[in-house]
């Protein structure tokens, strides 16, 4: 079974017993929701609901290139 590695950004800290890092439950969990909460900033909080998928190890995001959540989020990328 593969494992995403632990780092400080996923670091389970509370209860680090219950932490998991195993990509099967991690993608199990995530394929059970309908929709995700994401979050990011520009010097002020951007919190939307959102659609989502998973494409291997990368979750992809459904926005439009012209929302404000995509134009502030850190790290995004554009599909080809």
């Amino acid at each position: 079974m593969s494992e995403f590695p632990i780092i400080e950004l996923n670091r389970v800290r509370r209860v680090p017993k219950r932490g998991q890092y195993d990509k099967d439950t991690i993608y199990e969990s995530w394929m059970r929701a309908s929709c995700a909460t994401w979050a990011c900033g520009d010097g002020q909080p951007v919190v939307i609901p959102m659609n989502y998928a998973r494409r291997d190890d990368t979750v992809v995001l459904h926005g439009a290139p012209a929302s404000r959540l995509v134009k502030v989020c850190p790290g995004r990328r554009r599909s080809a």
